[in-house]
């Protein structure tokens, strides 16, 4: 995600890839090439779009936390019942990125569920083998 006022380029140098998909994550930088830290504070609590979604085997789980505090992230199954929990424990405030590893479960719809002291959301996925 970029910040007002800021612009992103960038180039691909190269032949073309083989077939498949491929995830890249950008970070902003200014225009001296130095990355920017950004230290403003989520406003809110958040778990965002999971990414890809179907998955195989691996998908990434973002959410932000405008404070610290102790969460837990679990993923459940249709019937909901808990398959992993993926995290658990105390959390500085800011972005948090998860990479879950999915390879011993079966293809099928899973909820993934961040609660904190005050709240929780779920997001669905699919995990497709």
């Amino acid at each position: 995600m970029l910040e007002d006022g800021h612009i992103m380029d960038f180039y691909v140098n190269g032949d073309a890839a083989p077939g498949g998909r491929f995830n890249y994550v950008y970070q902003t930088r200014d225009v001296s090439g130095v990355k920017q830290n950004s230290t403003a504070k989520p406003d809110k609590f958040s778990l965002f779009q999971i990414y890809p979604n179907p998955f195989n085997p691996t998908t990434t789980i973002s959410f932000a936390l405008p404070a610290a505090g102790d969460i837990s992230l679990h993923i459940f199954d249709v019937h909901g019942q808990l398959v992993k929990t993926v995290l658990k424990g105390r959390q500085s405030l800011g972005r948090h990125r998860v990479v879950f590893h999915a390879a011993d479960l079966s293809s099928g719809v899973y909820f993934c569920q961040l609660v904190t002291a005050r709240t929780k959301e779920i997001r669905k996925m699919t995990l497709i083998h």
